[in-house]
């Protein structure tokens, strides 16, 4: 039963691949897609091959996420804590530190049920300031994009109408907006960015 989830995501996760593929192409770009568990060191070998037989990167967006349980920082249960540091902290530690040579080629509030995700995410606050210094002399700028609540799986559990009242604009994020940002400091209008944290709540 065990094999057969796992198989049945991975399936889900290759059409959603493909999908995305397929979109963009028909806009005319030349993309290529596959699966990458972060956290599994065969797949970002295999995801940073297809990028050196590409020509290299220009570009580093780390944005992969998980959330396994809803709950207080200090009643997160040692396994979901593993989980979310491995994925959403050290994962980026790692992505960043097996892109660069393929790049030498070419105010955050946290939620009470989110708790030890919030952590993970203030520690990456850190991890772009420290990457940012460091890579500064080779002409890389690192920076952070810190949405507020969105509308996706990890905040499934949060009441969405609630925290609507709460935002200044009165509604939560949207892809497109979080997007913006990264397109924006992706591009070269961007370029004397450097240790920025854009936060939108």
């Amino acid at each position: 039963m065990t094999y057969r989830c796992a198989t049945g995501r991975k399936i889900e996760k290759d059409k959603n691949v493909q999908e995305a593929v397929s979109t963009l192409s028909k806009q005319g770009l030349d993309v290529k897609g596959l699966i990458c568990h972060v956290s599994k060191a065969e797949d970002r070998k295999r995801l940073f091959e297809v990028a050196r037989k590409s020509g290299g990167l220009d570009i580093l967006v780390s944005n992969a996420a998980v959330n396994p349980e809803a709950a207080s920082v200090l009643d997160c249960s040692e396994s979901s804590w593993d989980k979310i540091f491995a994925v959403n902290v050290k994962a980026a530690f790692l992505l960043a530190k097996e892109a660069l040579p393929l790049l030498g080629q070419t105010g955050f509030q946290p939620f009470d049920l989110l708790g030890a995700y919030s952590v993970s995410k203030a520690a990456l606050f850190g991890l772009t300031k420290a990457a940012a210094i460091q890579l500064a002399p080779d002409n890389i700028t690192v920076n952070a994009v810190a949405p507020g609540i969105s509308k996706n799986k990890i905040f499934r559990r949060v009441d969405i109408h609630r925290k609507c009242k709460e935002e200044v604009l009165s509604r939560v994020d949207t892809p497109h907006d979080i997007s913006g940002a990264v397109a924006f400091l992706a591009s070269d209008d961007a370029a004397y960015a450097n240790r920025r944290e854009r936060c939108y709540r």
